[in-house]
């Protein structure tokens, strides 16, 4: 099943095989799937719960 479509993830735009941005908004793509949680957990807020507090 390697003929799937794929689809931004960011936006959800189908993309072409093997593109490495997305045409409509511009994310990277990431080859494999297990990546995409590695690389969400590992972004930082920009402000922390604890600094709202103040």
């Amino acid at each position: 099943m390697e003929n799937q479509p794929t689809f931004c993830p960011n936006c959800g735009k189908e993309i072409e095989a093997g593109s490495v941005f997305c045409t409509n908004c511009g994310t990277k793509m990431e080859n494999q799937p297990a990546n995409e949680t590695s690389t969400a957990n590992s972004v930082k807020p920009f402000v922390t719960e604890e600094q709202r507090k103040f």
